[in-house]
């Protein structure tokens, strides 16, 4: 599953590994995905379908519907020249980032200064 997401100044793509039963595509708002997925326990298995134009998110225990738009009205995010790519276990970026996020600036006049810095080392 490929999930992307951009604020036109910057573009993020991630592959994520599910079974993928029928192909499809849905544009929808990420803080509301976000919002409900951080609600879910860890360990609940989620199927993603879209009908009618909406995203439906199932538990085992819970059913969600998100509200789809248009996919033409999500912006291009352009094919990077080099192949920079790293693999990082989700768990272990979820810790770096947390102890750091501290230190960030909650403002976002200066992108700069809220933000997180991210490098290979």
């Amino acid at each position: 599953m490929i999930i992307k997401a951009t604020n036109l100044e910057i573009g993020v793509e991630a592959s994520i590994p599910a079974k993928v039963e029928k192909e499809g595509e849905i544009l929808i708002p990420s803080q509301t995905l976000v919002s409900y997925v951080n609600q879910i326990l860890k360990n609940d298995d989620l199927t993603l379908e879209e009908e009618k134009g909406n995203l439906v998110i199932s538990t085992k225990n819970n059913k969600a519907t998100i509200k789809g738009f248009e996919n033409k009205d999500f912006p291009e995010i352009p094919e990077t020249k080099e192949e920079k790519g790293i693999v990082i276990d989700s768990e272990e970026i979820s810790r770096g980032i947390q102890s750091v996020i501290n230190s960030s600036a909650v403002s976002s006049i200066k992108p700069e200064l809220s933000s997180v810095y991210i490098t290979k080392s």
